[in-house]
């Protein structure tokens, strides 16, 4: 599932996580089914396929918390808010965000309230509220290198430099995105590589418009 994901096979992924959530139900194995649920709907979040998302996304949440298993659902609850932020439901986005900082209690790693320093730094960049999203960042940033989930620090690191580059541009600006997209590269993860690229690409124009 993870394989066809990264390789642009939706279709493959979904037929790969179906199956194999239908075999842990069967193991009645919670783990196993909470964490491909999780993954399938963080997937899906990448494709643009919100709604279908969601549902995973959803279950993956009550199952690992049926099963006490608090570190899936702060990853789970902070990709469901992002599912609705892509929806344009900030507000449903923002109470997410917060409970999975409150998840991270159950859990020594404290990656929810990390997860919603990057949530919350959405939301403000959204608003306007430049300085409130670039302090979220860089405390993303900062917490995703400590967890080591590059991919994580990746997105966090494009985003500051989104606020950044808003703010004034520059070359400062032009090494967060080029760190964001080694890390990219690195984790095989084409929608951070994307972003990356495209927030290079926007750096390079406004210093020369004719390149």
């Amino acid at each position: 599932m993870e394989t066809a994901l990264k390789t642009g096979h939706l279709d493959a992924a979904i037929a790969a996580g179906r199956a194999a959530a239908a075999q842990f139900r069967q193991l009645d194995d919670y783990w196993g089914l909470s964490a491909i649920l999780y993954h399938l709907g963080w997937g899906l979040r990448q494709f643009g396929r919100n709604e279908e998302g969601a549902h995973d996304l959803e279950e993956a949440i009550d199952v690992a918390a049926s099963a006490g298993l608090y570190n899936t659902v702060q990853w789970a609850l902070a990709d469901l808010a992002l599912v609705h932020l892509n929806m344009g439901r900030t507000k449903v986005a923002r109470e997410l965000f917060d409970r999975a900082d409150a998840a991270s209690e159950h859990i020594g790693d404290g990656a929810g309230t990390i997860l919603a320093h990057y949530g919350h730094g959405l939301l403000a960049l959204e608003d306007g509220e430049l300085d409130e999203a670039e302090r979220r960042f860089i405390l993303a940033r900062d917490g995703f290198a400590v967890l080591r989930t590059p991919v994580w620090e990746g997105w966090a690191l494009v985003t500051l430099a989104r606020c950044r580059e808003v703010r004034d541009g520059g070359p400062p600006t032009r090494e967060l995105y080029e760190t964001a997209l080694d890390l990219g590269r690195q984790a095989g993860e084409p929608g951070l590589t994307a972003s990356a690229l495209e927030g290079l690409a926007r750096t390079w124009v406004s210093d020369d418009p004719d390149r």
